[in-house]
């Protein structure tokens, strides 16, 4: 059954030109399964072999012995592939599982990337620059000693010289180590 729908109007069309009956609809709902509404107008055509199983104001609904047994392969398949799935998204799960720490740590390594371009596609955008670092102090400018976010927020940027002796800058290093 590579094309249900296909079959479906293979069977309608063999049904109606079988019966005579041009505008028969074949369709589905979850009380009856698939069914062949013929209207009241062709209700003398109805072969002995359809069974009815719904009468409305203007139309009646049979089954066939084919449509009953087609409706029974396409539910099996449903349930079949329902199957499958589960049990390939189970195994999926279980592999991913046994790999979390190894997945944890280059989603790290990604977070960490993402922020260093981000970084960088900053300092590009605005010219900043690494401060220079030399055996006693670090200095910087003061075009590079601007307060990055006072820059974005204001017309006017606060700037600051910096000295930091070679104690504080250890003292630095040791903490973003931690």
């Amino acid at each position: 059954m590579n094309d249900a729908t296909g079959t479906l109007e293979a069977i309608r069309a063999r049904e109606a030109e079988a019966a005579g009956i041009p505008s028969l609809k074949l369709a589905f709902n979850n009380v009856f399964g698939y069914y062949l509404e013929v209207r009241n107008s062709h209700k003398d055509k109805v072969p002995e072999e359809w069974h009815r199983k719904q009468t409305l104001v203007n139309a009646e609904r049979y089954i066939t012995d084919e449509l009953k047994k087609f409706e029974v392969e396409v539910l099996g398949a449903e349930e079949k592939i329902k199957a499958i799935e589960t049990r390939l998204f189970e195994a999926l799960v279980a592999q991913v599982a046994g790999q979390v720490s190894t997945l944890l740590h280059s989603a790290r390594w990604v977070a960490t990337l993402d922020v260093l371009l981000g970084f960088s596609e900053v300092a590009l955008k605005y010219d900043y620059v690494r401060p220079t670092f030399t055996a006693g102090l670090v200095k910087f400018s003061e075009a590079i000693s601007s307060i990055p976010l006072s820059c974005r927020c204001s017309s006017e940027a606060i700037k600051s010289k910096i000295l930091l002796s070679r104690a504080v800058i250890v003292h630095f290093m040791f903490v973003a180590q931690k």
